[in-house]
C-alpha cells in the first residue's frame, strides 16, 4: 500500500520512528540500525511495510531499499513473522548478516536475541542463494572466523572480497564458480584454505612474484601460494609470509629437486583431482620446517600429523615405519621419480593412484606384519578378509600373482606404467577396472585370461599392444581378428595395427576409443557395425585407408575418411599424403633448342668418327 513516507522526524529511539506527514503524525516500527540513522529534526525518506491481520495493523520502516528487501525475504519464510525479522535486522547491521547468510554462519545468527539454532538453518538454507545473487562486493568482519564450504560458490555478481584480520578458515569450494571475482584480500591470520575453493575465478588477479602467483593483502602479498609459474625452477622455499599452498602449486615441474615449507605454512592443500605435488619426476627432497604444528617431514615426505596420512612423496622418501603414518593419500606419488616401494606394517589405507603414473618403480614390497596389504609378484594386494584380496597397484616388473584369492586389479593399479612391455591376465582375474592399464605405451603383447568376465571402461586408453590374445576358454571376450572382442554385445574394445574387424556378425560396435592412437594403416568397416565411438579413431596419425561394405547402411567413406549417413557426421579423417615437390620446367627458347640440336649432331658425328 504504502511504499515509502517522507516527512519530519519527530522521534527516533528505541525500536520507532514517528514521522510527520502533513500533519500526521506516522509511528513506524523500525530495528535500532535504522533508527539511529536519523535524527530529530531531519527532512527524511523512510521504506515502508504496512503489516495487517485481523488483529494486527503495524507499520514497518527501513532506512533503504535492500533493507526491505531482506526484511520481505524473511516473512516469506514459514515461522518468522514481522517481529523475528525486525529482531533480526537489529541484531547486526546489514553488511554483516548478508554476509553471515551467504556464507551458511549459523552460529553468527544464533547471537540474535531469541533466534534458535533451526531457525537460523531454516534461513540460511531460504534465502542463501538470494542474498549470494544480490553481493558484488563483501567484506566479511572479523567476528567471522570460519568461511564455510560453498559459501559464496557459484555467486555470480560478486567482484571484490575483503577477509578481516581473524578469519582462519576458509572451506571448500567457498568461491568456486565466481566468475567475475577479481580482488580478494586474505588475512595473516588464515590458517586454512579448503580445496577448490577459487575454482574457475578466471578474473581473478594474482600477486605474481619469485615466479608463482600469491594471493594475499596490501601488508603480505604472499599469504597463499596459489601456483608456481616457472616451471624451469630447481628448488622452492616457501617462507614464513605463506600461510597456505593451493591444490597442484608445484604441477609438472620437470626440474624441482627440492621444496621446503616454513613452520608458518598450516594449510597445505590437495584433493583427489589436483595433488599438491605431480608430475616432479626428480623430485628428490621434501622438509617442513621444526616446529610445525600441522605437518612433518619424516622419511623425506609431507605428513598431516593429526591425520597420520602421508600426503606428498618424491624419490627419496622412505615411509615411517613407527606409526606415525598410518594412511598413504590418493596420488600421493603421482608422476613421481620413485624407484622403490616399501610398506610399513602400520599402513591400512593407500588411496586411489597412490602410485599412479610412477614408471620408474622398480619393486613393491609390503612388511609381512602388515594386517591390511600384502606384496606377491612386485604387486601390492589389499586383504579383504582373511582369504580374499584385490590388486592395489603395480609396476614395471610385476608378475599379477596366480592365485585363486586373488580376483580383481583395482582402477589406476598400473596407470601410466611405461616401463611394462607385456600384460598377462591369468586365469583367476574375473574383473579390471577402469583405466587399470591405462598409459602403459610400451606394452606389446596382452592376454586374457580364461576366467575375466568383466572389463570397465576405458581400462586399455593409451596403451597400445600388438598382439592380443584371449584363452580360447573364455565365454566373454574374444580375440579374432587381433583385437579385442566383448562377445555377448558385439563390441570391439580394444583394436591393434593390424587388427581386421571380423566381418561375420560377430562385432557391431566399436567402442569410443578401441583405436585411438593407434598405429593403423587402413581400416575394413564390415556391413555389421551400426556404431562408432566419436573418438574411436582419433590420434590415428598413420591412417591413410578407410573402407566400408557397400551393404553398410550406416556409414560410407569418402576421400577424406569416414561419414555418418543420416546425418552426414565425419566419424575419422584419414591422414592427407605430404605433397611431393616436383622438379621446376626449365623454358627454353626455339633458338635455343636448334643450337642445342646442331651442338648434339657434331658432338656425335666427332665420336662416331674417332
Amino acid at each position: 500500500m504504502y511504499n515509502y513516507i517522507t516527512g519530519k522526524v519527530v522521534y527516533s529511539a528505541g525500536n520507532t520512528i514517528v514521522v510527520d506527514n502533513n500533519g500526521i503524525g506516522y509511528e513506524i516500527g523500525a530495528s535500532n540500525f535504522t533508527t539511529n540513522k536519523f535524527t530529530e529534526g531531519e527532512i527524511a525518506k523512510i521504506y515502508t511495510y504496512l503489516y495487517v491481520r485481523e488483529d494486527t495493523y503495524a507499520l514497518y520502516g527501513f532506512s533503504s531499499i535492500e533493507e526491505k528487501t531482506l526484511f520481505l525475504r524473511l516473512i516469506d519464510i514459514s515461522g518468522v513473522g514481522p517481529k523475528m525479522a525486525m529482531q533480526i535486522l537489529g541484531g547486526y547491521d546489514l553488511k554483516t548478516l548478508t554476509v553471515a547468510i551467504a556464507s551458511g554462519d549459523s552460529k553468527t545468527l544464533c547471537k540474535i536475541k531469541g533466534l534458535g539454532k533451526k531457525t537460523a538453518e531454516l534461513i540460511i538454507l531460504s534465502l542463501r542463494d538470494q542474498v549470494a545473487d544480490d553481493i558484488t562486493a563483501i567484506t566479511v568482519p572479523s567476528s567471522v572466523e570460519r568461511i564455510g564450504d560453498s559459501a559464496f560458490r557459484d555467486c555470480s555478481s560478486l567482484k571484490s572480497v575483503m577477509l578481516s584480520e581473524g578469519i582462519k578458515y576458509v572451506g571448500s569450494n567457498a568461491f568456486k564458480n565466481c566468475e567475475l571475482l577479481a580482488d580478494i584480500s586474505l588475512p595473516d591470520s588464515i590458517c586454512s584454505v579448503g580445496s577448490r575453493a577459487f575454482e574457475r575465478c578466471n578474473n581473478l588477479i594474482y600477486n605474481e612474484l619469485d615466479g608463482a602467483s600469491y594471493l594475499g593483502n596490501l601488508n603480505n602479498p604472499r599469504v597463499m601460494l596459489f601456483t608456481v609459474n616457472d616451471k624451469s625452477i630447481t628448488s622452492f622455499d616457501v617462507t614464513s609470509q605463506t600461510k597456505a599452498v593451493g591444490a597442484s602449486a608445484f604441477t609438472d615441474c620437470p626440474n624441482l629437486r627440492s621444496i621446503s615449507f616454513s613452520k608458518e605454512t598450516t594449510s597445505l592443500n590437495t584433493d583427489m583431482n589436483n595433488p599438491l605435488i605431480s608430475g616432479c619426476p626428480v623430485l628428490e627432497t621434501l622438509y617442513i620446517e621444526d616446529g610445525n604444528p600441522v605437518y612433518s617431514s619424516e622419511g623425506n615426505c609431507i605428513i598431516d600429523i593429526s591425520a597420520k596420512s602421508l600426503i606428498a612423496g618424491c624419490i627419496g622418501t622412505v615411509i615411517p615405519d613407527d606409526g606415525s603414518v598410518i594412511i598413504i593419500s590418493p596420488k600421493a606419488f603421482y608422476g613421481s621419480g620413485i624407484k622403490k616401494i616399501v610398506i610399513p606394517q602400520y599402513i591400512t589405507e593407500i588411496g586411489e593412484q597412490a602410485f599412479a603414473n610412477c614408471p620408474f618403480i622398480e619393486s613393491m614390497n609390503v612388511d609381512t606384519d602388515n594386517e591390511s596389504y600384502c606384496s606377491i609378484g612386485n604387486c601390492i594386494l589389499q586383504r579383504i578378509g582373511s582369504e580374499y584380496y584385490v590388486l592395489t597397484a603395480g609396476c614395471k616388473n610385476s608378475v599379477i600373482p596366480e592365485i585363486d584369492s586373488l580376483s580383481r586389479i583395482l582402477g589406476y593399479a598400473f596407470y601410466g606404467c611405461t616401463g611394462i612391455e607385456s600384460i598377462y591376465i591369468p586365469d583367476n582375474i574375473r574383473l579390471i577396472e577402469n583405466t587399470s592399464f591405462s598409459q602403459c605405451g610400451k606394452v606389446k603383447e596382452l592376454h586374457i585370461g580364461a576366467n575375466l568376465s568383466a572389463i570397465s571402461t576405458p581400462c586399455f586408453t593409451g596403451t597400445y599392444p600388438d598382439v592380443i590374445t584371449v584363452d580360447e576358454n573364455n565365454a566373454e571376450y574374444s580375440s579374432e581378428g587381433n583385437c579385442l572382442i566383448q562377445t555377448e554385445v558385439k563390441r570391439l574394445i580394444k583394436g591393434t595395427p593390424t587388427t581386421v574387424i571380423p566381418d561375420d556378425g560377430s562385432v557391431e560396435k566399436l567402442d569410443y576409443n578401441a583405436f585411438s592412437g593407434v598405429d593403423i594403416e587402413s581400416i575394413f568397416i564390415p556391413k555389421s557395425i551400426y556404431e562408432i565411438g566419436e573418438r574411436t579413431f582419433v590420434g590415428c596419425e598413420k591412417l591413410k585407408s578407410i573402407t566400408v561394405d557397400k551393404d553398410n547402411y550406416v556409414y560410407y567413406a569418402d576421400s577424406y575418411g569416414l561419414v555418418e549417413k543420416i546425418t552426414n557426421r565425419r566419424i575419422a579423417t584419414i591422414a592427407v599424403p605430404k605433397v611431393v615437390q616436383k622438379t621446376p620446367y626449365i623454358i627454353i627458347s626455339t633458338a635455343a633448342v636448334s643450337v642445342l640440336i646442331i651442338a648434339s649432331c657434331l658432338i656425335a658425328r666427332k665420336k662416331v668418327g674417332a
